[in-house]
C-alpha cells in the first residue's frame, strides 16, 4: 500500500502518473493530495521504473554530479532529481503571478560531505520509490569567491489560489560514477495537478485607509498619498515593509489607476528608467492591538500627470501578514505568500495646480532640508528628490548641483540625481565640478562622464587612473575597457602593480582595448604572480588569448600545471578551455593530457 503524505488536504487515490520511457526507464510522480494549504510545503513520491531487458545502474538523486555545459554560476555540480512546476491558472491568485516563484537559499543545503555519490542497480521491471520529495533543485557551486562546502537549494513555491502541474526531472550526462558504467539521458515524470488553498484570514481586523500627503499639488512636482494601517485586532501583526526596490521605486504592495476630469485613464509611466539609484532596503514590521503603521507611496512612481485639473486615483494595497506567535519565530525569513492576504482599496480625488512659482519654492525648500540633513537619510525627502530628477525637473536640477558644494555624503547623492537627467545636459557641469568632489562621489560621476565626448574628457580619465584612491582608479579602468583613450595607454601600462585586486582584474581588459604591443608582457606577468584574489589570473589569461589564441592556451596549461592554483581559478580556467577549444574534459589531468597529445600540435587562430 502506497504511504501517504503528511499534509492537510483534499486526499485522492495516489496514482503514479508516468512519463515516457528513455534508454529503459521511465520516471513517474504521485500525490496524496490534490490540494495544499499555502502554508505547507508539498512532498511527492518519485518512482523510476527499469521497463527494459537488462539492469541499469543510476546515480541516486542526491549525488552531484558535474553540469559541464551549465550555467557557471548555479551548474558545477547538480543533483539529478529535480522539480518542474507550471503555472496552469492564476486566475484566483492575488495578485496574478506568470510563474512560481523560487528562492535560492545559496550556500544553505546540506554540507558536501553529507552529500556522497551513490549508485544504485536495478534488475529489469524493477522499481525504486523516493518518497518526501520536495519542489527543489540541488547543486553546488563550488568556491566561486572562498571555499566553501555547503550545497546550494532552489525551492520553487506555490501561490495561494494558484493551480498546478507537478512533474520530476531526473537528467545525468555522466556516463562514469564511481567506477561504475551508468545510466545517461533526460527523463520526465508525467504530470500531478496541484491547487493551493489561500490562507485564512480570521481573526485578523485590520483597517486600511489612503488619504493624500498634502492639500496642494504641483503639476511637474511630488503628488504623495499616505497608507495608514490600524491593527484592530487581539493580536499582533507582522509584515514586511513594502520594498521599493530597482529604479522605477514602485514596490510590489501597491497598485494605482488614475483617471482624469474627462474620464480619460493616464498612462502608467512604465518609461524607461536609467541613472544611479540612490535607495533603502525593507525592514520587518509588527504592528501590536491598537496601534498604526504608515507609508508614503510617491504616485509620480505611476503617473506623468498630463496637466492640471481633478483627478480620481483608485488605490489597492494587498499585504501578507503574520498574526500572532508566528510574528515571533522569525517569519520575515518565510516567503509571504504562506501568509494571509489583506487587501484594500480605496479611491482619492486630487486636485493639481499649474503654479511653476509656487514648485519652485517647495523645491528649494527641499533642498535645504537634504543640505541640512548633510545627506543623511529621510526617506520622504530624497524619494521626493528622486522623482523630482527622474522628471528632470529645472529647479531641482540647481539644487543637486549646489549638493556638489557639501559634504561628502550629499555630493554623492547630488551625482546620483543628476545622473538622472539627459546626459548631454548634466556631463558638462560634472566636467567643470570634478576636481572639487569627494572620491565616492567622482566614483559614480565617471560614467556619466564617459558617455561624453566634450574636450578634456580623456584627460580626465588619465588623471583618475592615477587618483590615490582606489574607487576612482577603478572607475577609470573600467571606463577604458569600453574606450580607448591613446593617453591612457602608458598610465594603463604602468598599472600591473596595482595594490588593489580589483583594479587588476579590470586593467586585463583595459589592455586589451589598448591594443598595445606591451600589453602582452603585462598579462603575463599577471598570470604568473599568485594573486591574493582569485578573479586575476583568469582575467589576465581570458585577455591574452584575446590577444593571440595560442599563446593563451599555453598560458592557461601553465596555470593547470601550477600546484598553487586555487579551486575557483582551475575551474574558470576549464571553463574557458571548453568555450575555446569545443573540448569537454573536467578534470585537469584531462586537459593536459589532451593538449600534450592533440591541442599543442593544432593550428590555432591568432586571435
Amino acid at each position: 500500500m502506497m504511504a501517504m503524505l503528511g499534509l492537510a488536504g483534499s486526499a485522492l487515490a495516489a496514482e503514479v502518473k508516468w512519463g515516457d520511457p528513455v534508454n529503459g526507464l521511465r520516471l513517474g510522480v504521485e500525490s496524496a493530495v490534490s490540494e495544499i494549504p499555502s502554508d505547507k510545503d508539498p512532498t511527492f513520491t518519485v518512482r523510476v521504473q527499469n521497463v527494459s531487458d537488462h539492469a541499469i545502474t543510476i546515480p541516486s538523486p542526491d549525488t552531484f554530479l558535474p553540469k559541464p555545459d551549465r550555467d557557471f554560476y548555479k551548474n558545477r555540480h547538480q543533483a539529478p532529481l529535480m522539480a518542474v512546476v507550471k503555472l496552469t491558472d492564476a486566475s484566483k491568485t492575488s495578485p496574478p503571478v506568470p510563474e512560481p516563484p523560487n528562492d535560492f537559499l545559496n550556500e544553505k543545503g546540506q554540507p558536501l560531505q553529507n552529500c556522497p555519490a551513490q549508485v544504485v542497480t536495478l534488475a529489469p521491471g524493477e522499481m525504486m520509490n523516493w518518497s518526501e520529495r520536495r519542489l527543489e533543485r540541488k547543486y553546488y557551486s563550488g568556491a566561486l569567491i572562498r571555499p566553501v562546502d555547503r550545497t546550494s537549494v532552489q525551492e520553487w513555491g506555490l501561490w495561494p489560489g494558484g493551480e498546478y502541474e507537478v512533474r520530476f526531472q531526473f537528467q545525468n550526462d555522466q556516463t562514469e560514477v564511481l567506477g561504475s558504467k551508468v545510466w545517461t539521458g533526460e527523463m520526465i515524470s508525467g504530470a500531478v495537478p496541484i491547487s493551493v488553498k489561500p490562507p485564512s484570514a480570521k481573526g485578523i481586523r485590520l483597517e486600511g485607509k489612503f488619504s493624500r500627503a498634502e492639500k496642494t499639488c504641483f503639476l511637474g512636482g511630488p503628488i504623495e498619498v499616505v497608507f495608514t494601517l490600524t491593527n484592530k485586532g487581539k493580536e499582533p501583526v507582522g509584515f514586511e515593509e513594502n520594498v521599493s526596490t530597482g529604479l522605477n521605486r514602485r514596490g510590489q504592495r501597491y497598485t494605482f489607476t488614475a483617471v482624469d476630469a474627462a474620464g480619460q485613464l493616464v498612462p502608467d509611466t512604465a518609461r524607461r528608467e536609467y541613472g544611479i539609484s540612490c535607495g533603502a532596503a525593507g525592514r520587518d514590521v509588527i504592528v501590536k492591538p491598537g496601534a498604526s503603521y504608515a507609508e508614503m507611496i510617491s504616485l509620480n512612481n505611476w503617473f506623468l500627470f498630463p496637466g492640471p485639473g481633478k483627478y480620481v486615483i483608485t488605490c489597492h494595497a494587498a499585504f501578507y501578514v503574520a498574526q500572532g506567535d508566528r510574528w515571533k519565530s522569525g517569519f520575515y525569513n518565510e516567503p509571504e505568500r504562506k501568509f494571509p492576504q489583506v487587501p484594500f482599496e480605496e479611491k482619492l480625488e486630487i486636485t493639481i495646480k499649474d503654479d511653476p512659482s509656487a514648485l519652485k519654492a517647495y523645491v528649494l525648500a527641499l533642498g535645504e532640508a537634504e543640505t541640512k540633513a548633510e545627506g543623511k537619510d529621510d526617506e520622504r525627502i530624497w524619494r521626493q528628490l528622486e522623482n523630482l530628477a527622474k522628471d528632470h525637473n529645472a529647479d531641482a536640477l540647481e539644487v543637486f548641483l549646489k549638493f556638489l558644494d557639501g559634504p561628502p555624503a550629499l555630493q554623492t547623492r547630488g551625482v546620483c540625481w543628476l545622473s538622472r537627467y539627459p546626459n548631454e545636459q548634466i556631463a558638462p557641469l560634472l566636467f567643470k565640478r570634478f576636481s572639487t568632489l569627494s572620491a565616492e562621489a567622482k566614483q559614480y560621476a565617471m560614467y556619466p562622464l564617459s558617455q561624453w565626448n566634450g574636450p578634456g574628457v580623456e584627460a580626465l580619465v588619465a588623471a583618475a587612473l592615477q587618483d590615490g584612491d582606489v574607487r576612482v582608479r577603478k572607475s577609470a579602468v573600467l571606463i577604458c575597457g569600453g574606450k580607448n583613450y591613446e593617453s591612457c595607454v602608458p598610465i594603463l601600462l604602468k598599472m600591473g602593480d596595482d595594490p588593489d585586486a580589483e583594479v587588476r582584474r579590470e586593467l586585463c581588459l583595459a589592455l586589451v582595448r589598448s591594443g598595445s604591443e606591451q600589453a602582452r608582457p603585462i598579462l603575463q606577468k599577471l598570470l604568473r604572480e599568485h594573486d591574493d584574489s582569485v578573479f586575476v589570473r583568469p582575467a589576465a589569461a581570458e585577455a591574452l588569448i584575446s590577444l593571440n589564441r595560442r599563446e593563451g592556451l599555453e598560458a592557461l596549461m601553465e596555470l593547470l600545471r601550477d600546484p598553487q592554483l586555487q579551486q575557483y581559478e582551475a575551474y574558470a580556467v576549464q571553463e574557458m578551455l571548453k568555450k575555446i577549444t569545443s573540448e569537454k574534459f573536467d578534470n585537469k589531468a584531462g586537459w593536459l593530457d589532451w593538449w600534450e597529445q592533440t591541442g599543442k600540435t593544432k593550428e590555432w587562430e591568432k586571435s
